[in-house]
């Protein structure tokens, strides 16, 4: 099963730079999930920094997403740190 979504999206914005992700397309919901936890998604990502602009598909999972967010709150929680996300 395949569910085409209205655009849900973040945006991640710095100093003249954003990495933007939206999520187009959930596969398997609410059936299946994948290895890499929660559902397939695939993404566009939009990355920017000064004069430098990439856009491109992003395959992912919604839980992999769900990681980003929760190591992002907690280094925005304790105003430092550093996160490495890693996607299939």
């Amino acid at each position: 099963m395949e569910i085409e979504l209205e655009p849900e999206e973040f945006t991640i914005c710095g100093v003249d730079a954003f990495l933007t992700i939206r999520l187009v397309q959930v596969y398997g919901f609410p059936k299946y999930t994948c290895s890499w936890g929660g559902y397939e998604v695939r993404a566009a990502i939009e990355i920017k920094s000064g004069s430098y602009r990439a856009t491109a598909t992003l395959w992912t999972s919604t839980g992999e997403l769900y990681t980003l967010l929760e190591e992002l709150s907690s280094c925005n929680k304790q105003l430092s740190g550093e996160v490495q996300w890693r996607t299939y």
